[in-house]
C-alpha cells in the first residue's frame, strides 16, 4: 500500500462503509448466525467472523476488503465439508463468482457478491440487507459441519 493523498469522498465512503457494516451485521443476525459482535476490523478489511451454530468458532467473514471496494466478499475460514451439491434447495452458490485469483492459506476461495453487478446501489436499505442475507445464506448452505 502506498500514501496517497485524501481528499473529500473520505467523508461519504466512511458513512457509506459504516451502512454497509449495519447493514451486513443484521443480515447475519436475521439469518440467527451467531456472530463476534465486535467487527474485525484491519486496516485493509472490515467485516464479520461468524458461524452456523454455537459449537464452532469463526466458520466465516464477510466484509469488504479495501483493495477491492467493488465487492462483499464471503471467506471459509476453516476447512469446512462442502456437499456434492451446490444447490441446497432454492440456494444456488454458483450464482455467486469465485475470485479468480485470491486463495486463502486453506487453498479454498473466497465468494463475491459484486456490487455493481448485482445492482446493489440502486436498492432500498431494506432490500441491500435481503440481497447481503441471501448472499450469506447462499455460502453457508452448501457446508458440512
Amino acid at each position: 500500500m502506498k500514501v496517497e493523498k485524501v481528499g473529500e469522498e473520505l467523508v461519504e465512503g466512511v458513512r457509506a462503509l459504516s451502512n454497509l457494516l449495519f447493514q451486513l451485521e443484521s443480515a447475519i443476525e436475521e439469518a440467527h448466525f451467531p456472530y463476534r459482535k465486535d467487527a474485525h476490523n484491519a486496516y485493509d478489511r472490515f467485516g464479520y467472523y461468524f458461524t452456523k451454530d454455537k459449537e464452532y468458532h469463526d466458520e466465516f467473514w464477510c466484509g469488504v476488503v479495501c483493495s477491492e471496494p467493488q465487492y462483499l466478499v464471503f471467506k471459509y475460514t476453516k476447512q469446512l465439508r462442502m456437499r456434492v451439491s451446490p444447490i441446497i434447495g432454492e440456494v444456488d452458490i454458483e450464482k455467486y463468482p469465485r475470485h479468480p485469483e485470491i486463495k486463502d492459506e486453506l487453498k479454498q476461495y473466497w465468494r463475491l457478491l459484486p456490487f455493481r453487478e448485482r445492482g446493489f446501489f440502486s436498492l432500498q436499505a431494506s432490500e441491500q440487507v435481503k440481497e447481503i442475507r441471501s448472499f450469506i445464506q447462499a455460502c453457508v448452505a452448501p457446508t458440512v459441519t
